[in-house]
């Protein structure tokens, strides 16, 4: 889901989003309405009065340390042309006779070698990037 997001990444919020209103609510001094994550949607003020509308994002997904690690290590493995190779189809199937077995081990050493190539710059660029989208 966090590929899916409207906004980020570019993603346009789709025109029929808007075309059929689900809640269309007066709120008074002190209410607070709820929205699930993700739910598109629009405040205005009825009057001149002032009005305070404010987005609460609690950390979700994609801020957590595997989804943060693994898309850094992702775009790393994607940057060596090896990496962006097929996987073997017979690997794990019922025609793999296991001699496939250290061609596997040799390409999982080589990601383990990326992962560990992985530096706190790297980190620190790509949260930078991530922090400027919000």
């Amino acid at each position: 889901y966090p590929h899916e997001q409207v906004w980020k990444k570019n993603i346009p919020v789709p025109k029929e989003i808007f075309e059929n209103v689900v809640i269309d609510e007066t709120l008074g001094p002190g209410d607070i309405l709820y929205m699930p994550r993700g739910f598109v949607h629009e405040a205005s003020c009825s009057n001149d009065s002032p009005s305070f509308h404010a987005t609460v994002a609690l950390m979700t997904h994609d801020w957590s340390q595997a989804s943060v690690y693994t898309t850094i290590l992702s775009e790393k493995l994607l940057s060596i042309p090896s990496h962006r190779l097929s996987i073997d189809r017979r690997v794990g199937s019922e025609h793999d006779s296991g001699n496939r077995q250290h061609i596997v081990e040799d390409q999982l050493r080589k990601v383990t070698e990326a992962a560990q190539a992985v530096s706190f710059a790297d980190v620190s660029r790509y949260l930078l990037k991530k922090y400027k989208m919000h």
